[in-house]
């Protein structure tokens, strides 16, 4: 170190701010994550079909949207 510089002090962890930053971190990447997911929906034609019919079973989604059904059950 330089002369007249100093290590900054430590403080203690405000745990419920902590936990805040934690929740929203974890809930931005989660967001993050499904993008491509909504991505492969739209290319599969899976929301054009909702969009027209309405709710449905998934049974009924995969015979419109002509789509196995194991690409939307997880």
């Amino acid at each position: 170190m330089s002369e007249g510089t100093h290590a900054p002090t430590p403080r203690a962890i405000d745990n419920p701010k902590l936990q805040q930053f934690i929740g929203k971190m974890l809930g931005d990447f989660g967001s993050a994550a499904n993008v491509p997911l909504v991505r492969m929906g739209g290319a599969q034609g899976l929301y054009r079909v909702l969009h027209t019919r309405g709710p449905m079973t998934c049974a009924e989604l995969t015979q419109r949207a002509k789509v196995h059904q194991r690409y939307l059950l997880t």
